[in-house]
C-alpha cells in the first residue's frame, strides 16, 4: 500500500470530510490520486475548506436563531471610530512623508518640478472620503470627527506632552525609532489620537481611551506594527493617565472644576501657544493686544457651531419669520438669530458632509449651510444699493433693476443670497476654478437656481474679467489666510506663513482693482470687499491702500447697523466698516471671524502716483 492510492488512506478521508462537504472532498481527492499530491497538502486544503464551510454554517444558524441578535460578518469586520479617525490621520502624514520624500529626491538629483507640488489633503477632508465615516451611525460619526479635529487643533500641545514622555520611556528601554518609518507615522498618529481623548474630550472613560485606542494599531491595514511598539503606546498611554491624575479637582466659587494639577502641568508644559505659528501669534499679539490675541486663539481651539442660511419664500416680514421658526423646529431645535441665520442645535453640528445632508429639509433646497458671519455681506450691500445713504433718494430702489456680480463665488452661499434676494436677473458669478465651479453649480442646482435662467457662470481669471454692461454692485470675498475659520479649519493656524499672506495680499489688490476700474459703474457703484481674515494687513491695511490709489473717485460708505442686526456693535465707530473677531465678546453667538467694507465709486477713475518707499 503506497501513499495516497491506498483504499484504506481515501476511506477515512472520504469520512472525516463527509461532515463538512462532500462534493469538495470528492473533488480534492479525484485531483490527488490524479495528481499524486502528498498527504499533508491534502489535509491542508480539506482543514481550510471544511473551516470556511464550518463558519459559513455556524453563521446561518446564528441568524437564523431568532432568540439571539445576529451579526454579519460585515457588521463585525466594521471599523471602531477610532480607527477610522486614525486613518485619516495616518494618510494625511503618509501623504505628507511621500511628498516631502519626492522633493528630497528632486533636489539630490538636481531635477527641476514639472508641475506645482500637489497639497496633500487635510485629515478631514481625507475622513470624508472614507465610506466606514460616511455610512456610520450619526453618534459615531460625530465622535469620529471630534476625534480628527481636536487632533489637528491642539497638535504642537499633543507633540510636545508626548515627546517628554516618549524621552523618559525611550531613554530607560534605549528604544529608538525610524521616524520616517511608516510604522513610526502610525504610533505617532495613534499616540496623538489617545492623548487627545485622555487631555481635551469630556467624558470618555480613560480605560476605554487606552484600551481601544491601542486596539487600532492591531487593526491598520497594509501596516503591521511590531508588538513592541504597542506596548510602547500603551505604555505612554498609562503613564499620561497617572499623571494626569495627580491631584485633586478645586472648584470655584461657582462651582466649576478646575484642572487637576496633573492636568494644569500638563498645560503649563504646552500651553495653547503650541497650536500656532509663531509668526501668527505675534501679529495678532501686535495688532490687537495680548488679550485679545488669547482670546482668538481660545476661539480656534472650540468646535464652532454649524448655521444654516434659508431660502425666501416671498410674502412679508411676519411670514418670513414665521417660516424661519417653523425650519427651527424641522431640524431638531435651532436657534434663530436677529438676521436670519439659523444656529443648529449641538448634535446636529460639527458632523461633517454625511450627517449635514441628512438634516430635514436638505434634499428640498429649502438651506444651505452657511457661517452666521458669513451672511453678512450680501445683507451689508443689499441695504447700501437698495437703501442709499442719501437724502435725494428717500424711496428704496427696486432691486430688480439692479445688476450685480459675485466674484470668487464658490462655494456659493453668498452667491445664493443674491439670487434669493431678487436682484436683476441674471446675476453674474466669477469663478476661475473649474473644479471649484462644479460644486457651485451642484449647490445652487440642489436650491432651485439655474443657468442662464437665474444666473451666469463665468469661469474666468477674475483679473481679466469684463462685463458687458457696467455693474450697480459687487461682492468681493478675496481669497485670503482664513484665519478666522480656525475653528473649523484649525490647519490656518500653522499652515500659513507671512510669505504666502504677503503673495494673498497682492492677488487681493489685483482683484479689487480690476473690480474698481473694470466692472462697476462710474455714478455710485458699490463694492463689498470681504475677507475671513482676522490680520489687519489682508483688509483694513487694503481698504485704506485702495482709498488712499482711486482718491476723489472711491469712498468709503459706513454699514447700516440696521441691515445687520445682531452685529452692530462689530461696526467700528470712526469708519463705519464691520469687523467680527471669533470669540468676540460684542456678540451673543459664536462665529467665523469677517471683515466687510463698502467702497463707492463716485467718478471716472483717477489715481493717485504711489508715493516711493
Amino acid at each position: 500500500m503506497s501513499g495516497l492510492r491506498s483504499p484504506l488512506v481515501l476511506f477515512l478521508l472520504l469520512t472525516v470530510l463527509q461532515a463538512f462537504s462532500l462534493s469538495t472532498a470528492f473533488t480534492l481527492v479525484g485531483r490527488c490520486a490524479t495528481n499524486g499530491v502528498g498527504k499533508t497538502a491534502l489535509l491542508a486544503k480539506g482543514a481550510e475548506s471544511a473551516s470556511s464551510d464550518l463558519a459559513r454554517s455556524s453563521s446561518s444558524t446564528s441568524a437564523a436563531n431568532k432568540d439571539e441578535p445576529s451579526k454579519s460578518k460585515s457588521a463585525n469586520e466594521r471599523p471602531s471610530p477610532r480607527t477610522v479617525a486614525a486613518l485619516a490621520l495616518i494618510q494625511t502624514d503618509m501623504a505628507v512623508l511621500k511628498g516631502s520624500s519626492r522633493r528630497r529626491n528632486r533636489n539630490k538629483n538636481n531635477q527641476k518640478p514639472t508641475s506645482r507640488p500637489r497639497k496633500p489633503k487635510l485629515p478631514l477632508a481625507t475622513l470624508e472620503t472614507n465610506v466606514h465615516y460616511l455610512t456610520m451611525d450619526p453618534r459615531d460619526r460625530a465622535f469620529c470627527r471630534l476625534l480628527v479635529t481636536t487632533v489637528e487643533r491642539r497638535r504642537g500641545q499633543l507633540v510636545k506632552i508626548l515627546d517628554s514622555l516618549k524621552r523618559k520611556k525611550t531613554t530607560a528601554n534605549k528604544t529608538t525609532f525610524n521616524p520616517l518609518s511608516k510604522q513610526n507615522i502610525v504610533t505617532e498618529a495613534v499616540l496623538q489620537l489617545g492623548a487627545a481623548q485622555l487631555l481635551f474630550i469630556d467624558n470618555v472613560k480613560p480605560y476605554a481611551a487606552i484600551k481601544e485606542t491601542v486596539d487600532v494599531m492591531r487593526q491598520i491595514p497594509k501596516t503591521p506594527v511590531a508588538e513592541p511598539r504597542v506596548k510602547f503606546v500603551n505604555a505612554i498611554l498609562r503613564q499620561l493617565d497617572r499623571n494626569l491624575k495627580k491631584g485633586e479637582k478645586n472648584h470655584d466659587d461657582e462651582g466649576n472644576d478646575s484642572p487637576t494639577p496633573g492636568l494644569q502641568a500638563m498645560l503649563d508644559l504646552a500651553p495653547p501657544q503650541e497650536n500656532i505659528s509663531p509668526w501668527l501669534y505675534k501679529a495678532w499679539s501686535t495688532q490687537w493686544g495680548d488679550e485679545m490675541a488669547r482670546e482668538l486663539l481660545d476661539a480656534a481651539m472650540k468646535q464652532a457651531p454649524t448655521y444654516i442660511s434659508v431660502k425666501a419664500s416671498g410674502g412679508p416680514p411676519e411670514q418670513q419669520l414665521q417660516r424661519r421658526e417653523e425650519i427651527c423646529e424641522a431640524v431638531g431645535g435651532g436657534r434663530l438669530l436677529p438676521h436670519g441665520s439659523i444656529a443648529l442645535p449641538t448634535k446636529r453640528s460639527g458632523g461633517g458632509v454625511g450627517q449635514v445632508k441628512q438634516i430635514p429639509l436638505f434634499e428640498d433646497g429649502v438651506w444651505w449651510v452657511q457661517d452666521a458671519s458669513a451672511a453678512v455681506p450680501a445683507l451689508a450691500l443689499y441695504d447700501a444699493l437698495v437703501n442709499p445713504p442719501t437724502a435725494a433718494e428717500a424711496t428704496p430702489i427696486d432691486p430688480s433693476s439692479l445688476h450685480v456680480a459675485d466674484i470668487c463665488a464658490s462655494p456659493g452661499g453668498k452667491s445664493a443670497q443674491l439670487l434669493d434676494m431678487g436682484f436683476a436677473r441674471p446675476v453674474s458669478l466669477v469663478e476661475s476654478s473649474e473644479f471649484r465651479c462644479k460644486r457651485l453649480r451642484s449647490n445652487l442646482e440642489r436650491l432651485g437656481y439655474t443657468s442662464p435662467e437665474d444666473y451666469v457662470l463665468h469661469v474666468v481669471d477674475a483679473k481679466e474679467w469684463k462685463p458687458e454692461d457696467l455693474l450697480d454692485g459687487i461682492l468681493l470675498d478675496v481669497p485670503c489666510s482664513a484665519t478666522g475659520t480656525a475653528s473649523k479649519r484649525p490647519d490656518v493656524l500653522y499652515g500659513r506663513t507671512e510669505e504666502s499672506v504677503t503673495e494673498l495680499m497682492q492677488l487681493q489688490r489685483s482683484l479689487a482693482e480690476a473690480s474698481i476700474e473694470n466692472c462697476l459703474k462710474d455714478d455710485g457703484g458699490m463694492l463689498a470687499y470681504v475677507t475671513c481674515s482676522t490680520l489687519q494687513q489682508e483688509s483694513e491695511d487694503q481698504i485704506q491702500y485702495l482709498l488712499q490709489k482711486y482718491h476723489g473717485s472711491l469712498e468709503l460708505v459706513k454699514i447700516n447697523p440696521n441691515a445687520v442686526p445682531g452685529f452692530e456693535n462689530a461696526i467700528t465707530e470712526q469708519e463705519g466698516w464691520l469687523r467680527i473677531m471669533p470669540g468676540c465678546t460684542k456678540l451673543s453667538f459664536s462665529c467665523d471671524g469677517f471683515f466687510v467694507a463698502l467702497l463707492k465709486k463716485t467718478g471716472p477713475i483717477t489715481t493717485t502716483p504711489k508715493k516711493d518707499e
